[in-house]
């Protein structure tokens, strides 16, 4: 086999390897198993529009669901292994071997009760009847914790489940004298409920809050002080803005999920927010605070957060054009050793070890170095076209040094167009 023939093969191989690990990069998929509640209310159909749109674009994460029956089961398969992704309530207890991604929503809690009503306040409830709206997670626990703040024996407040569209109803035959919501104003079950007092009663219901928030939020970390906007029930409702208790939906992932896998959950999640901005599923998703120690947040998503770190894609993206670099420089270098030079060996390897420099300093750039290197680039040409017909470079020479450049040149477009889209 002569030396052009062996040199050719060498890059053909080269080129097939490098050709094989590209595709691989671009066509690789992870799959995301989500812990789904049947029927669950609106943060659990987030996930489902992130699975949605993810798969629609061809992302390179692809999701399973996986039914669970409650929020509870969900963190439960989390730290189990059976599920990456779930919902848990910040009242709940988070298992130790998951942290949290992102904050889906976060739910009010008040009261609905008659318009005239003599329930001014939670300390009111004592020796009364509370409705308990249905739903797939259970507030009895939460109002045991509001009740003992205010100094109400939990058991001294009877509860009755109500369904939301029965709440004027069970207030106007005096079967509660309030309903609890923990909910958004603006959706079901909250405004389904406020809708039936007011049609019973034909006239709005009272809202009810925590003015006590903040103080009850130091005391129980699980919730946190927040307020009911000026007219959030149609517009009108209520009057002014009510102090009152959050609780927020936590999007957990195994503590065991890599920093990498994790960062770039986060960073898609909240470009679909960006994209969907007018889906009232994406209304209330919310960074997490990565100041605050009531939670831990993953590592990688928190990197994300600070601005840290780059996309997955990019870093496989990165790795692959640095190997292609390098699988570059080693043609080279493998073509300049079976080659006999007349030019100074010393030279040579200057030469090589400048093209080798540039090569490796391309991805990551920034405009300004690329088009420094783009210059010298164009010197290293200038030099090959004017010493072309003499001794300083052989036809095989310049053929070498040609797809050293022209590599480079093509990894500088690719830059380019990453800083572009940045």
């Amino acid at each position: 086999m002569t030396r052009t023939l062996k040199i050719a093969f060498v890059f053909l191989l080269l080129g097939g390897l490098g050709a094989t690990a590209y595709v691989f990069l671009r066509s690789y998929t992870m799959t995301i198993r989500i812990a789904t509640v049947a029927q669950g209310p609106e943060s659990t159909r987030a996930l489902q529009a992130i699975a949605r749109v993810l798969s629609a674009e061809n992302a390179w994460i692809t999701f399973q669901r996986v039914l669970v029956s409650s929020y509870e089961d969900g963190a439960k398969a989390v730290a189990a292994g059976l599920a990456d992704l779930a919902i848990v309530r910040s009242d709940m207890e988070i298992p130790p071997q998951a942290q949290t991604l992102a904050i889906l929503q976060r739910d009010r809690i008040f009261l609905i009760a008659p318009p005239r009503t003599n329930i001014e306040s939670f300390r009111d409830l004592r020796r009364q009847t509370i409705g308990m709206l249905e739903g797939k997670v259970s507030n009895d626990e939460l109002l045991d914790r509001i009740l003992t703040f205010y100094g109400v024996e939990p058991g001294q407040v009877t509860r009755i489940p109500i369904k939301a569209a029965e709440a004027g109803q069970a207030l106007q035959r005096k079967q509660a004298a309030a309903i609890l919501v923990v909910g958004t104003p603006d959706r079901s079950p909250a405004v389904d409920a406020f809708n039936a007092v007011e049609k019973a009663f034909k006239a709005p219901p009272s809202i009810i809050g925590i003015d006590e928030a903040e103080a009850m939020s130091e005391r129980m970390p699980f919730v946190a002080a927040g307020e009911i906007a000026r007219g959030a029930f149609k517009g009108r409702y209520p009057d002014e803005a009510l102090t009152t208790l959050t609780v927020a939906y936590h999007l957990i992932v195994p503590r065991s999920m890599s920093n990498i896998v994790a960062g770039e959950l986060a960073r898609l999640i909240f470009l679909i927010k960006r994209r969907l901005a007018g889906d009232p599923a994406f209304v209330s998703l919310e960074i997490p605070d990565t100041e605050q120690r009531n939670f831990e947040i993953h590592p990688g998503a928190k990197a994300y957060f600070n601005d840290e770190v780059p996309s997955l894609f990019d870093r496989f993206e990165s790795l692959f054009w640095i190997s292609w670099t390098l699988i570059a420089i080693f043609g080279a270098g493998l073509s300049w050793g079976l080659s006999h030079f007349w030019r100074n060996k010393e030279e040579e390897r200057e030469e090589i070890n400048a093209i080798t420099a540039l090569l490796a300093a391309i991805p990551n750039a920034d405009a300004g170095q690329l088009a420094d290197i783009q210059g010298q680039i164009d010197s290293f040409v200038s030099n090959i076209i004017k010493d072309g017909g003499s001794e300083e470079y052989e036809a095989k020479d310049i053929a070498l040094y040609t797809l050293a450049l022209n590599q480079a040149r093509e990894a500088i477009s690719v830059r380019r167009s990453a800083l572009a889209k940045a």
